[in-house]
């Protein structure tokens, strides 16, 4: 009788330490999740926050190639006014859709709303050459044409293309350098959402 109450109560010991080892396994797991919570938000943050520096560029640069193209150089009003509203318009679009990322509730509660905004940023981010690439070529064809005749010097014109067509290369090197990492940015933050799903699951399956 002894020998059964003393296994009995080894038994009951045992259990105990199992429980609260589930318990400090379900904590860690609870603090675990946190923690990505709050990877998924700063991520989420970052997106938004990456907006202003480009938008300032888009709205100075705006009005500095107005004054460039049509009081200094002499190009024609109507080019000046299609290129100013193009950077405002770069600028004004670029604020928006970065601006919408820090409206986002990051809650466990929404994290299929929060999944579903970041898909619809790449999507943008994704699909914007489509829209801006025939925007650009006609600008550009419209610039070598307004160059065509503003400056009929052939040295002065030639010098004129070498920097535009090198400013254009580095410009269109680092806005595809930007693109890029704002979409795996954003990838980032889809994976890091599925992984706190997962988790979550796992331990409501428990």
């Amino acid at each position: 009788m002894q020998d059964y109450n003393s296994e009995y109560q080894e038994f009951d010991d045992l259990r105990e330490q199992v429980s609260l080892l589930k318990n400090k396994l379900d904590a860690q797991a609870i603090l675990s999740q946190n923690s990505m919570l709050n990877a998924v938000r700063k991520s989420v943050s970052k997106l938004g926050r990456s907006s202003w520096q480009i938008s300032l560029m888009g709205f100075l640069g705006a009005a500095f190639c107005f004054w460039a193209f049509y009081c200094f150089m002499d190009f024609s009003l109507w080019f000046a006014i299609f290129t100013s509203v193009m950077m405002t318009v770069a600028g004004a679009f670029h604020m928006a859709i970065h601006h919408r990322m820090n409206n986002v509730d990051i809650s466990r509660r929404n994290l299929l709303e929060v999944a579903n905004e970041v898909i619809r940023f790449r999507h943008i981010y994704t699909k914007w050459p489509l829209y801006c690439v025939p925007i650009l070529m006609i600008w550009i064809f419209w610039l070598v044409f307004e160059e065509a005749l503003m400056i009929p010097n052939d040295s002065l014109r030639d010098g004129f293309y070498t920097g535009g067509s090198f400013g254009l290369i580095i410009g269109g090197i680092i806005g595809l350098r930007m693109r890029r990492k704002v979409i795996n940015d954003a990838t980032k933050v889809l994976e890091q959402i599925r992984e706190l799903q997962e988790s979550e699951k796992l331990l409501a399956d428990k």
